[in-house]
């Protein structure tokens, strides 16, 4: 997997790509959303008018419910799954 930090560096290698494959075969981009690919996206359909970014739906469902079984009131209950998970795994 590609690691690119850079926003700038990121949209110019998704510029680059779009116009190998040819902007009329391209309608969307899709990234996970960091914010750094938010900026990235916005940059490219500004450029480009027919095509469209979003931010990949499951990596923010991910994100959304990380976020939640970090809560207290879920995080001892989801511990505890775990727990008999492993018990389960190591004794069958």
């Amino acid at each position: 997997m590609l690691a690119i930090k850079n926003a700038e560096k990121m949209f110019e290698l998704l510029d680059s790509m779009v116009d190998e494959i040819g902007e009329e075969n391209v309608a969307q981009v899709v990234t996970d959303s960091a914010s750094a690919l938010v900026a990235v996206g916005k940059k490219l359909m500004e450029k480009r008018e027919g095509l469209f970014w979003t931010p990949c739906a499951a990596h923010c469902l991910d994100l959304v419910l990380e976020d939640i079984g970090n809560l207290p009131v879920f995080f001892n209950t989801i511990g505890k799954a775990k727990n008999i998970t492993i018990f389960i795994y190591r004794h069958t």
